[in-house]
């Protein structure tokens, strides 16, 4: 190379050849410097080439009660006579040697454990299941819902941001209202079927089963066809409700929709820009859970939806239910009954303790 002639023939320093190049003196420094070998030197390992371990290790794993062991038995074995050896050598050893034992993957193979359900009649075999999907600003929403195998139709769900038992206890107790299954004996022959996951097989949920009488029953592991139902119909939310219907703004959004109430979870920075479109575009109630909202961005918008004819509920706040028909918040679904008594309250968990007693 130039550089080399030159450091070799002018007498220049690595650190002015480097300069003169605008090179780091380190790359000029491997420039000129000697040629490494190409010749790969053995890695040696002279433990492994003892005789005196070989032949022990061999000895050990030749005993019948040993020939299933891999190189970590056999390693320990060794430390407990006293030969202090690393694990890689022993596992070298017997690679070497052909003690090697094959890797073996425990896997549990766990059979069906269910056939397909075949009601005979509606109420008489539910599945229920849950599935997340994500917001705009990527806020995490998780989906419960309850189908009828029978008539196909969902017939409870709730919708919030944790996916707590209480969620699935609030999904099946819609259910049993909406098909008016309030007593044991109207819940005799109805049969529940879930996976195996902590909602369903916590105290909370299995409990509420005892309590109304439903029969509860899993399904085996990895085996999700055990509960091919619900799994239908949560592809079929995804696919034509949740992911093609996914707009920009709520113009683009009612062109294709009836829309007639809007709930905004965005960050407090845009909840102005927001609810402002919301009530231009003639959406009432407008429900604004964000909470963190401007004092002032608050008055512009409590203003523009007076002069609109719109209510907001909100901001910082859980929202409004009316239980078994329809929900614009995050509250939990299950500790709400019909009635006629109605609750209102400026504090969130105070509002839930209330509707709990």
């Amino acid at each position: 190379m130039i550089a080399k002639n030159v450091y070799l023939n002018e007498g220049l320093s690595v650190r002015r050849l480097g300069r003169a190049l605008t090179e780091p003196a380190s790359t000029v420094g491997r420039w000129v410097g000697p040629e490494k070998s190409k010749v790969d030197k053995p890695k040696r390992c002279p433990v492994s080439g003892n005789a005196l371990v070989r032949s022990r290790v061999q000895t050990l794993c030749d005993k019948p009660r040993n020939r299933t062991f891999g190189y970590r038995r056999i390693w320990a074995l060794l430390r407990r006579e006293g030969l202090i050896i690393n694990k890689k050598t022993i596992r070298k050893i017997m690679h070497e040697m052909g003690l090697a034992r094959p890797k073996i993957w425990h896997k549990p193979v766990r059979p069906r454990r269910l056939e397909k359900m075949k009601p005979v009649g509606p109420n008489r075999g539910w599945q229920i299941d849950m599935t997340s999907f994500a917001l705009s600003n990527l806020t995490a929403l998780y989906l419960v819902m309850v189908t009828d195998c029978y008539t196909r139709k969902i017939v409870g769900w709730t919708l919030d941001r944790r996916c707590r038992a209480g969620e699935w206890v609030g999904a099946l107790r819609m259910a049993l209202e909406s098909e008016d299954l309030g007593t044991k004996a109207a819940c005799k022959k109805l049969t529940l079927r879930s996976d195996n996951g902590s909602q369903p097989c916590s105290k909370k949920f299995v409990e509420y089963l005892g309590k109304t009488g439903v029969q509860g029953q899993y399904t085996g592991y990895n085996a999700p066809d055990d509960n091919a139902y619900i799994e239908r119909v949560i592809r079929t939310v995804k696919e034509e409700e949740i992911w093609p219907n996914v707009y920009d703004t709520i113009a683009e959004a009612q062109t294709n929709h009836q829309i007639d109430a809007s709930i905004i979870f965005v960050p407090a920075r845009f909840t102005l820009d927001a609810a402002l479109e919301a009530v231009e575009a003639g959406l009432n109630p407008v429900t604004v859970i964000t909470e963190g909202v401007p004092v002032k961005d608050t008055i512009q918008i409590m203003a523009y939806a007076k002069q609109h004819d719109v209510t907001i509920i909100g901001p910082n706040c859980p929202g409004l239910i009316k239980p078994g028909e329809c929900k614009l918040g995050i509250m939990p679904s299950h500790i709400f009954r019909k009635g006629n008594i109605g609750v209102v309250s400026r504090s969130g968990t105070l509002f839930y303790e209330i509707a709990a007693h």
